[in-house]
């Protein structure tokens, strides 16, 4: 089950199992269809229930894959079999009180070297990814051929479906504006994630959250920015093509706020949480002035939304990473929707591209 996301990078989810499961609904409309529970794997007979899952011969499937298509990389989650969900390839079934343990695996198909850096977040919070993990991990000297696995324990808290997520980025530091590969570019909005669903006790209850909307804007050329993060009130450029102007610099002073607007739009209503990260440390998104972390949004169907918000900007002067990232219908019930259906929960592009943020 390999899909590939944008030009050069092949994303893989391989969670539990490979079959299908019913179609994308309406965020508006009942799951009628779902079940009301989320149902336990029985472990097989012999089978450590602790031991990680990982589907028979997919692991040399993956590596045969990159050999004969080079130029991309395979991700994804895999849990435990005694918290597996039977027939949900991103959904994982957890005891109370019991931890999700599993681990995010990257085997690199690219022609050079790169650096991974990652982080976790749960219910859009960062946290570590274990309990001996650094907050934001760094692995380099990644070449052709290599994997990265990195082990997942979290703890969750509270009742019903809570979300998981291991963010990623190639090169997170990457200094100029384009390097030995085109995909090594600042204008690229490549940051990834892989994302997971954990229900405690198969509950299905999701948490609320407060939605804004922010102010309708006029998109009268008919089209959509999808996701855009910009420093311009107005991020259209002019010309008869009108592209989207990308973000890619900005200034702040030490110790301040940094000011900028989210526009977001698509053709389909949806619901997103939006997270933000200076040198890939979370921060609070500030708007209507109360703090969000993270800053939940409703985007109506066909319309172009834009909302003002700020950060707060570190204390010591010199130059930091910020990316923005928009992950699709927070908590939604992944165990009822393919792969295909979850890409298309969120937005394209899902980030920003890579800002410099120049602190004064």
């Amino acid at each position: 089950m390999f899909r590939r996301a944008y030009q050069y990078t092949i994303v893989i989810l391989l969670l539990a199992s490979c079959s299908g499961r019913q179609a994308t609904l309406p965020i508006d409309t009942p799951e009628v269809f779902a079940p009301s529970a989320i149902l336990r794997s029985t472990v097989p007979p012999g089978t450590d229930g602790n031991a990680i899952y990982d589907r028979e011969g997919a692991t040399r499937q993956i590596e045969a894959f990159i050999r004969q298509n080079p130029g991309g990389i395979a991700d994804g989650l895999r849990g435990t079999y005694g918290q597996m969900v039977p027939g949900a390839d991103s959904t994982f079934f957890l005891p109370r009180g019991e931890p999700f343990r599993g681990e995010f695996f990257l085997h690199a198909g690219r022609e050079h070297a790169h650096g991974y850096g990652l982080l976790c977040l749960l219910d859009y919070l960062q946290v570590p990814c274990s309990p001996e993990a650094a907050r934001f991990q760094l692995h380099e000297g990644i070449a052709f051929g290599d994997a990265v696995m990195v082990p997942i324990t979290v703890t969750v808290t509270g009742e019903g479906l809570h979300d998981l997520l291991v963010v990623f980025q190639e090169d997170p530091f990457l200094p100029g504006p384009a390097g030995y590969d085109s995909f090594q570019d600042r204008t690229l909005p490549n940051v990834r994630f892989a994302r997971a669903s954990l229900s405690v006790e198969g509950s299905v209850a999701a948490p609320e959250g407060a939605y804004i909307q922010g102010d309708r804007r006029p998109a009268d050329d008919g089209r959509l920015p999808g996701f855009v993060p910009s420093d311009l009130a107005e991020p259209r450029g002019a010309g008869p093509t009108r592209g989207w102007i990308i973000w890619t610099e900005t200034r702040a002073p030490a110790g301040g706020m940094l000011d900028f607007y989210l526009h977001v739009g698509r053709e389909e209503e949806h619901r997103y949480g939006v997270v933000a990260f200076v040198d890939f440390e979370q921060v609070p998104i500030h708007h209507g002035g109360e703090v969000h972390t993270p800053l939940y949004v409703h985007s109506p169907a066909g319309e172009w939304r834009s909302m003002p918000v700020s950060i707060p900007v570190p204390a010591e002067p010199g130059e930091y990473e910020l990316r923005i990232v928009m992950v699709g219908e927070p908590h939604a019930r992944l165990d009822v929707l393919t792969l295909a259906e979850q890409d298309a929960l969120s937005p394209y592009p899902h980030s920003s591209a890579r800002v410099l943020l120049r602190v004064e």
